[in-house]
């Protein structure tokens, strides 16, 4: 009989996250696997067929398959992306490389700047010019465009970037020389106007640039998932950053779009579950193997942003607002210059993974410290199916840190997560205090594999009173990604004062990147009628460099002024100020387009009595003596079940350590919700 199975994969720097989940029973299973990079679809096959068996069906069952993916924000991470050409107006040549006055160390003489993503000798100026009111100012002359194909075909290039001054007004000189250089060759051309019609020079060709280089690494990775599922009858999509899925033809024209398809993934589970428990406002804190991401939901929402940089580097789409650091399991320690002792952002990913893991590792990582710690025993992972060793962490430890500064091996394993957790609170800070919101009035909310194993020491460091814990940790991300509705999305810089004649041009804006998104969607093969509109704009005070965005309910003047007085709000909210008498600026205009996902709802089956702990073990809980802990299985705890620490609850995708005095009940759903102990005594 014939199943009806939804699959979601999260495909990270060191594990690939499967989840499939049965929409008619509600029942699921899970899994990961490590990241051979150039192996993803052959793993992600052997994943969903061995996941689909166990449910007693075939991969022939799965009808979708959401991917969320980290290829295109690894390939620019480690300057693996394509050789591309960039061709913008005279004079505009080195925009790229000026970028903008802000640095991440002004006072520091040492600091190296990203490299462009397009170098000098890769970028061509031709004489055009449009004015900032549409006008052409110098006229396109295409006879000029034969010798601009030489110079490009010597130069050998895999991807071109097209970015005039103004396109975002009059697109009409990128169109033409899109068309002439799309007969003279066969690779992926990506034009601003499309990309990102907004203003802003340089984070317009950073972005288009971006999304050049990256299509032919995108297409490559599409391929391979294409191959993967050919003639299995799968509907396959790709997760974007903004917290909407896209189509294959959608993401091989936008590739930038999904840089951050994997923290998008696990915000949208959040809201689902924030929603569910009546949780208030939330920061979710989503651990891997490399980072960790912190967002904030209020009101079961987040926001989105598009002032976002990746290793520096503008990537100006729209995406959820994350704080992320180079603070995750993987995330090597080691001894600084002057002495100091430091964790991350390296990281050992999954090859060769940290030294317990016995795969050539040799570097100590914070999963190290835990595991050196008893805080992760060395049958905890994967239900045991993935063995790791307690003495290779001591002794990495020991030599590289321990040694050389004189402390216990527990002391500096204790040390190396304490300078992890630091790490971790400086993101926490960055998006609630630092932006006027009490994380001790809050709920924390973590995710990823190593989630739940530091939250804990972060609420206590922060005074967050409450800790969820959700029934899938470890894949949550593939949980989100797995209700992600179908999206499209266009932004346009209108830059109008807030006036009488305003609305008008509001309503003709929305209306013409509304039908535009809607043709894409045609031609993708959607029903344009099953899909929903949402609306944005973006506001500033006259005089402001930035701008806010508030969405728009609909598009009359009604709805202009209430989204003007929801932007007084916010400002006030953001910057502690608002001036309802102060002139106001409509700078951009956005719109999406969403085929509706009904989600998958997982269903938990519940146990009942009284569990036992399986096991005992010691844990340190500093560089004191250990204490001998009972270790609970998650899957054993039924719904209104208590425990207080010191205990463990390991679970096949994640772990959990509490400390004396915190206590945690089951949630219905299979949700653990957890009471921190703010001054725990040590036992």
């Amino acid at each position: 009989m014939s199943r009806d199975f939804h699959a979601a994969i999260d495909v990270g720097g060191t594990f690939i996250d499967v989840l499939i989940a049965d929409r008619a029973t509600a029942a699921s299973r899970i899994s990961k696997v490590l990241h051979r990079p150039g192996h993803q679809g052959e793993d992600i096959m052997t994943s969903l067929a061995d996941l689909a068996e166990r449910f007693g069906g075939s991969i022939a069952d799965i009808g979708t398959l959401v991917v969320g993916t980290t290829v295109v924000t690894n390939a620019l991470l480690e300057h693996k992306l394509a050789r591309t050409a960039l061709i913008t107006t005279e004079g505009f040549a080195d925009v790229i490389e000026i970028a903008r006055m802000r640095r991440p160390s002004s006072y520091d003489i040492g600091l190296s700047r990203p490299v462009p993503v397009v170098p000098r000798d890769l970028r061509f100026e031709v004489p055009e010019r449009i004015g900032v009111d549409g006008s052409v100012l110098t006229r396109l002359d295409e006879s000029l465009l034969p010798d601009l194909v030489s110079k490009l075909r010597a130069a050998e290039v895999e991807a071109i970037a097209i970015c005039f001054l103004f396109s975002f007004v009059d697109p009409s000189h990128e169109q033409r020389v899109r068309n002439y250089l799309a007969h003279e060759f066969n690779v992926p051309i990506s034009i601003s106007s499309e990309v990102l019609a907004t203003f802003r020079e340089y984070e317009r060709i950073s972005t288009t640039a971006i999304n050049a280089a990256a299509s032919p690494v995108m297409a490559r990775f599409l391929d391979t998932l294409e191959r993967a599922v050919e003639g299995k009858g799968m509907r396959l999509s790709i997760m974007g950053s903004d917290g909407g899925c896209m189509t294959l033809p959608e993401a091989r024209r936008f590739p930038a779009r999904c840089m951050l398809s994997g923290p998008a993934g696990g915000v949208l589970g959040s809201q689902t579950l924030a929603s569910q428990l009546d949780l208030g406002d939330v920061l979710t804190l989503d651990i891997g193997g490399t980072s960790s991401d912190v967002a904030l939901l209020r009101a079961d929402q987040t926001a989105l942003t598009q002032d976002r940089t990746i290793s520096g580097y503008s990537v100006a789409l729209p995406s959820v607002e994350v704080e992320t650091v180079g603070a995750g399991g993987g995330s090597i320690a080691y001894i600084d210059s002057t002495g100091l002792v430091r964790v991350g952002p390296r990281s050992a990913g999954g090859k060769p993974g940290p030294a317990c893991y016995g795969l050539g590792g040799e570097e100590p990582t914070v999963t190290d410290a835990h595991v050196a710690l008893g805080r992760l025993g060395t049958g905890s992972m994967l239900g045991g199916k993935f063995s790791i060793s307690r003495q290779a962490a001591l002794e990495a430890i020991e030599t590289r840190i321990a040694k050389p500064t004189g402390m216990s091996t527990m002391r500096a394993a204790s040390g190396i997560l304490d300078i992890a957790i630091d790490n971790i609170c400086r993101a926490v800070r960055s998006i609630s205090i630092e932006r006027g919101h009490d994380p001790r009035e809050m709920t924390l909310l973590p995710f990823g594999g190593a989630g739940p194993m530091h939250a804990l020491e972060v609420a206590r460091v922060l005074q967050i009173p409450r800790v969820v814990i959700p029934l899938y940790p470890g894949v949550w991300s593939a949980f989100g990604i797995l209700s992600a509705d179908l999206t499209y999305s266009a932004h346009r810089t209108l830059m109008l004062t807030v006036d009488a004649n305003a609305a008008k041009s509001l309503r003709i804006a929305l209306h013409t990147l509304a039908d535009g998104l809607l043709a894409r969607a045609e031609a993708d093969g959607l029903d344009p009628k099953g899909m929903s509109i949402n609306r944005s704009a973006d506001f500033r005070y006259r005089g402001q460099s930035h701008s806010l965005t508030v969405s728009l309910a609909g598009e009359t003047e009604t709805d202009l002024d209430a989204a003007v007085a929801a932007f007084h709000v916010l400002h006030e909210q953001r910057f502690g100020h608002g001036d309802t008498a102060a002139s106001i600026e409509l700078v951009n205009v956005g719109v999406s387009v969403r085929q509706p996902n009904p989600g998958i709802v997982i269903d938990f089956h519940s146990t009942s009595g009284n569990p036992a702990p399986r096991s005992h073990r010691d844990v340190w809980f500093g560089d004191q003596d250990p204490v001998n802990c009972p270790v609970f299985e998650r899957g054993d705890l039924p719904v209104g079940h208590r425990i207080e620490g010191p205990a463990v609850v390991e679970q096949y995708d994640s772990n959990l350590v509490l400390m004396p005095g915190d206590k945690v009940v089951v949630a219905e759903g299979g949700a653990l919700i957890i009471e921190i102990n703010q001054k725990p005594q040590r036992v």
